[in-house]
């Protein structure tokens, strides 16, 4: 089912610290993304998750303005959401 796993992103528009609030059916580690409108890969992030939701604080302070798409891959696959820095 889709509710088995979920990305929650605030606050959006983010200025310094965004938080992810990552909900997955099996627990393991997992790879964080940010990648920006080029497509390029500006910030990653290692981190485990457990089975349910998590909460991940990614800085966003360095990030320059504009849209980003967050990419968290995990045993459950790939989750993205979308997100803009002021």
């Amino acid at each position: 089912s889709v509710a088995s796993k979920s990305i929650n992103i605030y606050p959006n528009p983010v200025q310094a610290t965004l938080y992810a609030q990552v909900t997955v059916s099996k627990a393991g580690a997992a790879q964080l993304r940010v990648v920006d409108a080029q497509g390029k890969v500006v910030a990653t992030q290692k981190t485990q998750l457990s089975q349910g939701t998590t909460s991940i604080a990614i800085p966003a302070a360095q990030l320059t303005a504009g849209s980003y798409t967050l990419e968290i891959e995990s045993a459950d696959g790939k989750q993205t959401q979308r997100f803009v820095k002021e």
